[in-house]
């Protein structure tokens, strides 16, 4: 309750949109305060095939049907996002507009050079098969063009047996040779997949604020990684 008082209370409710807070649905928010930030390219969402429901230890059930919503990991609709929220703050801060701008031409520069490695990166091998121990990266694979199959793991729970005969059946038409992960898997993991020839690879969606950066240097990380697959840094198929 006092959580969403803060949030009625705010001058300015931001919300990443394609159902990534589907709490904000079920609460009375102030709508002339609430800016989507991804409100420009709705007509782009990827929709989820299915509903995918699993539980993450303790913290309860949740399903991956319906929208995907890392709109983000497309680095060209983050920089979007990002002119949405400079507007939405030049509108409550009008004597700020410099400031502001000044920031989001930084922001935007980075994303879009980012973009572009990212695409560079995968242009060398588009068709090389990948695996994703999660469904979180559809932007992500969509604008890079990645071949890209995803199952249904988390980086600190064993796989049961079910879950590696579907892995291995996957991989009789998807002969990945790495693994895309949220976070680092644990060791058990790594080691099983090694053994079926797969190495682990953490590409972080930065799904919240990181411990240490911001956005932009999660990203360069990640684009770092990526390049292991695709480049010199051990890519070899």
């Amino acid at each position: 309750t006092e959580t969403i008082a803060a949030y009625q209370a705010a001058d300015l409710i931001l919300i990443n949109g394609a159902d990534y807070a589907k709490w904000t649905t079920k609460v009375s928010l102030p709508r002339s305060r609430l800016v989507d930030s991804s409100r420009a390219f709705r007509d782009a969402y990827i929709r989820a095939a299915g509903t995918i429901t699993h539980s993450h230890g303790p913290g309860g059930e949740h399903d991956h049907g319906g929208l995907a919503f890392t709109t983000w990991l497309d680095l060209s609709q983050a920089t979007q996002q990002a002119e949405a929220i400079a507007q939405a703050l030049i509108r409550k801060r009008p004597n700020a507009r410099a400031q502001i701008e000044c920031h989001l031409d930084s922001l935007s520069a980075g994303l879009l050079a980012l973009d572009e490695r990212m695409a560079e990166i995968v242009r060398t091998d588009p068709e090389r098969p990948l695996l994703a121990s999660h469904p979180v990266y559809q932007y992500f694979a969509r604008r890079y063009g990645l071949n890209l199959r995803s199952v249904m793991w988390e980086p600190e729970e064993l796989p049961n047996e079910g879950q590696w005969a579907e892995l291995e059946r996957i991989l009789k038409d998807h002969p990945a040779r790495w693994m895309l992960w949220e976070g680092e898997p644990a060791q058990a993991i790594a080691k099983r997949l090694r053994a079926l020839g797969i190495d682990s690879l953490v590409l972080d969606p930065c799904g919240n604020r990181p411990a240490e950066g911001d956005l932009l240097t999660v990203m360069t990380d990640s684009a770092t990684n990526l390049d292991r697959i695709f480049g010199h840094a051990g890519g070899a198929r």
